[in-house]
């Protein structure tokens, strides 16, 4: 059995230029984890992955959120998956994310 047998045919794919929220949401609607990335020709450039977005959406948040200190004492730490879980209250975009993802 070689790849070509079990590859997903004609897949969805994004433009290297497309905003991460229409990643996303391409994403969410059609319950996809990567997404290849292809140029104007056709061609790979890429592949973006839910673990990509997630990155790029959160790291900016969770450096400046990850240790929780109370009295000068550490009583917790934020992770990508408390960021995530609480952003997909408000995010509905988000909450497919959450819920594959963990």
């Amino acid at each position: 059995m070689d790849v070509k047998d079990i590859m997903t045919r004609s897949p969805i794919s994004i433009e290297p230029n497309a905003p991460l929220g229409t990643a996303i949401a391409v994403m969410t609607e059609q319950k996809i984890h990567h997404l290849p990335v292809l140029d104007d020709d056709g061609a790979l450039v890429g592949i973006i992955t839910d673990r990509d977005l997630r990155s790029a959406v959160l790291a900016p948040a969770l450096e400046q959120y990850l240790p929780v200190i109370e009295n000068g004492k550490l009583v917790g730490i934020v992770t990508d998956r408390d960021a995530v879980k609480a952003l997909a209250i408000t995010v509905p975009a988000l909450k497919y994310v959450a819920e594959t993802l963990w």
